[in-house]
């Protein structure tokens, strides 16, 4: 699947290296799933654990066990003096079928909340997994937002009169348990200002809303944790209606960088194009759709619109995307050749 770019998620599994391999194994044969919710919920996993690795130190992944019970991280040195039990969640349960719709949760009675995914999900937590960790050590739930009303922004009010924030969920939830001391709920947070089209979203950060349960510890370190996951590809609710999608594939829909003009178009333009559509076309690959087709087909119209103007292909070049894409750009660069263009008697 795609939530993060398959670039970083190889590199965060190079980065854990030295946790067991069939840690390792188990978690990329289920990001390899083609259960939307499975493949969502371990890239989540991963993330998470990779980012606490980077200023904390964790006992081997999936070598600690409470009973029957193997939590998703432990760390001695997360929170000084004491030893961090972690627990990976992802919340997703919504709409799939609209984009950027979910359903409200709604007040029951005067002051309680209805039910929700995310309450659903902590109340379960808390009574199968969390209650088997120690009291001793830090109990902490992370909630990884999956494409749910209450975890995508979980800060905002609700515009409903008789709808409930997300804040305010987490806080009843919060109440109801008995074995948790802070849930996290990490989440990509708009940055205003910007306005960016396509499927990437590098206007979004990542932001932890943290409910200090039990108030044993300041949270910091988990917002810490905030600060250094990866971006993700696009939100998780839109990814899921993509998928959806007659004739789409997330996989290749998110890896594909569109065609365009660099330079202006009148005088030595350059036509960038998306790499790995290219060497699927020279490659003969004939599963090419969606926006790998199109950037064939784009390719194609602006090639025969320089070839027109008496152009010549001049210079090639790769600009390299980087982590958190999953393709990179071809530039192909044309100018005039009197191989092509008619003479020019001068002035």
């Amino acid at each position: 699947m795609a939530l993060f770019s398959r670039r970083w998620l190889q590199r965060m599994l190079d980065d854990l290296h030295e946790h067991p391999l069939d840690w390792r194994q188990r978690v990329c044969r289920k990001i390899e799933s083609e259960n939307v919710t499975t493949a969502f919920s371990y890239e989540a996993e991963l993330a998470l654990c990779w980012a606490t690795s980077q200023f904390s130190t964790l006992k081997p992944l999936g070598s600690v066990c409470f009973g029957d019970y193997p939590p998703d991280a432990v760390s001695d040195d997360l929170f000084p003096g004491m030893t961090s039990v972690i627990e990976v969640a992802m919340v997703s349960k919504g709409d799939s079928k609209v984009p950027g719709r979910y359903p409200l949760v709604l007040r029951e009675g005067r002051f309680g909340v209805g039910r929700s995914a995310i309450r659903n999900k902590i109340v379960n937590k808390d009574a199968k997994q969390m209650s088997k960790i120690p009291v001793g050590d830090l109990r902490i739930l992370a909630v990884v937002d999956g494409g749910s009303r209450e975890t995508e922004n979980p800060t905002a009010s609700s515009a409903q009169w008789n709808a409930v924030s997300g804040s305010e969920v987490l806080a009843h939830a919060a109440c109801a348990t008995k074995h948790i001391d802070l849930i996290a709920v990490f989440h990509l947070a708009p940055i205003h200002g910007n306005i960016v089209m396509g499927l990437h979203s590098p206007e979004r950060v990542w932001k932890a809303h943290v409910v200090n349960v039990t108030e044993r510890v300041d949270p910091h370190p988990i917002r810490r944790i905030a600060d250094v996951l990866p971006p993700i590809v696009a939100l998780p609710a839109r990814l899921r209606w993509f998928e959806t999608q007659q004739g789409f594939k997330v996989g290749s829909l998110v890896g594909t960088l569109p065609t365009g003009f660099r330079g202006g178009r009148m005088k030595n333009p350059a036509v960038t194009v998306s790499a790995r559509a290219l060497q699927k076309f020279l490659a003969g690959e004939v599963e090419l759709n969606g926006y790998e087709k199109r950037a064939i087909e784009q390719l194609r119209q602006a090639v025969e619109e320089q070839t027109r103007k008496g152009r010549v292909l001049a210079e090639v070049a790769l600009d390299l995307k980087g982590p958190d894409r999953d393709d990179d750009l071809v530039v192909l660069g044309f100018a005039i050749d009197p191989a092509t263009a008619p003479l020019n008697p001068g002035a």
